[in-house]
């Protein structure tokens, strides 16, 4: 049975800075609570899609979508992470910002696959045989509930969507701060076949493609400045319904997991 990698991942190429000591919520918190909503949050929009000759600074346009982030109750965001070499992991967190349902699944070739649920405070895992290794023969494809010790503390903070969603609103991150400075630069692109607002910072490693419709941060994306790697965040499922990751029926119990493994 392996650990489960730290988090976050892509932000953390991204902005090539830690995330300890963030808050466990939103910098911009006063609305984003911890009800549940499944209205789309309010944001500007416009019937056509602006013209490239008057297009909004960086700091306008990334600050609208912060507006419309913090308001955000449930999210999606899959993260895709590129290391020299080729070795690829993708991490799919997915539920409410803050509080629960949430889920997880993350894979990585040497890793395996692994699913995670936090119902409450209750974590459910569930691995393919690489994952589990030697546990393998009982465990593999079924759902454990994971006791309550060390691991599965720190699988729940590893799993969680806050600090992704810190990084793109708090002020003193270098990811806000490299996408509102004067220098960062404001383009149209296609990304998916619609036209997207693309903000880049001074030196092009660091991108964000925004929704001119409805302000919605889409991707973001950020290349290593001494090629160690990239990082890719995808953002989707504002507000969408997440009624699917519920308890599983029928679990094992988790077999115990040495504390030096969760490091």
């Amino acid at each position: 049975m392996q650990a489960l990698v730290s988090a976050p991942l892509a932000l953390a190429v991204l902005g090539g800075c830690s995330v300890a000591g963030k808050s466990v919520a939103p910098a911009k918190t006063t609305s984003n609570s911890s009800t549940t909503s499944t209205t789309p949050a309010a944001a500007p929009s416009t019937d056509n899609l602006p013209s490239t000759d008057n297009l909004p600074t960086a700091s306008v346009l990334f600050s609208r979508a912060q507006d419309v982030l913090v308001r955000t109750k449930t999210l999606t965001i899959r993260t895709t992470i590129t290391v020299p070499g080729g070795e690829m992991s993708t991490t799919t967190r997915r539920g409410r910002i803050i509080g629960t349902p949430q889920a997880l699944t993350y894979t990585q070739l040497d890793h395996g696959t692994e699913e995670l649920r936090l119902i409450g405070a209750t974590l459910y895992v569930k691995g393919d045989a690489t994952y589990w290794g030697e546990y393998a023969t009982d465990y593999a494809n079924r759902w454990t509930r994971s006791p309550d010790d060390e691991w599965t503390r720190t699988a729940i903070e590893d799993m969680a969507i806050v600090p992704h969603v810190d990084e793109l609103l708090e002020e003193d991150s270098e990811i806000v701060q490299a996408l509102t400075g004067k220098a960062a630069s404001v383009t149209m692109e296609t990304l998916d076949g619609q036209r997207m607002y693309c903000v880049e910072n001074e030196n092009g490693v660091l991108r964000a493609w925004i929704d001119p419709k409805s302000n919605q941060i889409r991707k973001v994306e950020g290349y290593g400045t001494d090629g160690d790697g990239t990082g890719i965040d995808e953002l989707s499922g504002y507000d969408g319904d997440y009624s699917d990751i519920v308890a599983p029926k029928t679990t094992l119990t988790r077999p115990p997991v040495e504390a030096s493994s969760t490091t």
